[in-house]
């Protein structure tokens, strides 16, 4: 009898199952920055349509409702520098960075924190590193720390996964320690990445 009634019903069932799953994704879509618009439907964000997008006027440091990713996040995490469209996605992050987007935006991962510097280890893209460096990106970020400090030696564990990683962040330690240098010595020209304060 059941079967019957399904049978009989099935033709109004369906088209309103089909027709209620594209109006929640179609109001979901709509509430959706634009940014992360462009993302869902190009399944990645292309340059030109990016571009475009950040000179009329969209939040580059938006936060997706569901974790709190932002644009840059999605960038990085898509990145792969082994991959045939891994240079595009370099090119996204630096147009993002270009644009504002925080280099420190973390997301919320399970019981730890995500930032852009995790992706750039996990894929080891030191080109990735460079970039979010120089917008400013802190290695001692809470959510990275809390990464690399889960190992009972971060500094050899580090060494050991990404070599070339850990001798880029040593490098900007050194650059950060000559910048603090030569602001606090007085009549420094230039600061020599060794150097050591005097007494």
């Amino acid at each position: 009898m059941e079967f019957l009634v399904l049978t009989l019903l099935s033709p109004i069932l369906i088209p309103r199952y089909v027709i209620e799953k594209r109006m929640g994704k179609w109001r979901r879509h709509r509430r959706m920055p634009p940014i992360f618009q462009l993302f869902e439907r190009e399944g990645g964000f292309q340059l030109r349509e990016l571009e475009q997008l950040i000179a009329d006027g969209a939040d580059v440091n938006a936060r997706e409702r569901k974790d709190g990713k932002t644009p840059l996040i999605f960038a990085v995490m898509q990145d792969s520098p082994w991959e045939e469209n891994g240079r595009r996605w370099l090119e996204v992050c630096r147009v993002l960075l270009e644009a504002g987007a925080d280099p420190d935006a973390d997301y919320d991962c399970g019981e730890i924190r995500r930032s852009p510097i995790y992706f750039a280890y996990l894929a080891g893209n030191v080109e990735l590193l460079d970039l979010l460096l120089q917008a400013g990106a802190n290695p001692r970020s809470k959510a990275w720390l809390q990464f690399v400090n889960a190992e009972p030696r971060p500094d050899a564990w580090l060494e050991q996964q990404r070599p070339q990683i850990r001798d880029r962040l040593w490098r900007w330690e050194t650059e950060q320690e000559a910048l603090r240098l030569d602001a606090t010595l007085p009549g420094a020209t230039k600061a020599v990445p060794n150097s050591r304060a005097r007494l």
